[in-house]
């Protein structure tokens, strides 16, 4: 019998190093187009649970007020936010948002009567607090929340 030309053999089963280099490029590719998406998709959730965090205490801060029939304040200090009885004593429980080094929280107080007033928002027994615009700014992005004073309810948008 004659050797078996080499147009008829058949190629050992494997693939070659330029269909693995190739593989290999292509996948690299892939994540390259993939990883810009889903850090944004990240930021983006570690921004939302931020807002969440935070209306969670201004919600908290009116039900109290309501509950309690006390004024409560939220109380801006430079670890985050602080959520006390208006006047309580060091003693007394409060809650407290803490805010990552690279994050900041600004109030704005547009009906304040004095020109810089303290970065302090009352929720009065009433239900009712001052009308408030809150700005965050982080590595994960920026959104400014405008408060109703009538139901503390955000009017949010995203930057």
């Amino acid at each position: 019998m004659p050797p078996p030309s080499r147009a008829s053999r058949s190629r050992p089963a494997g693939f070659t190093l330029l269909e693995i280099c190739l593989a290999v490029f292509i996948a690299i590719l892939l994540l390259a187009a993939a990883v810009p998406s889903l850090s944004g998709v990240l930021n983006a959730n570690k921004e939302n649970e931020v807002f969440k965090l935070f209306n969670d205490l201004v919600q908290e801060a009116r039900a109290r007020s309501i509950e309690e029939r006390r004024a409560y304040v939220l109380l801006w200090t430079k670890e985050g936010v602080t959520l006390q009885a208006d006047g309580a004593a060091p003693d007394e429980e409060a809650q407290h948002l803490t805010l990552e080094e690279d994050d900041t929280l600004k109030l704005e107080l547009p009906a304040a009567l004095i020109k810089d007033p303290p970065p302090v928002w009352t929720f009065w027994p009433s239900g009712t607090c001052e009308p408030a615009t809150v700005h965050y700014s982080g590595k994960s992005g920026r959104w400014t929340a405008a408060y109703n004073p009538f139901t503390a309810q955000p009017e949010v948008t995203h930057e």
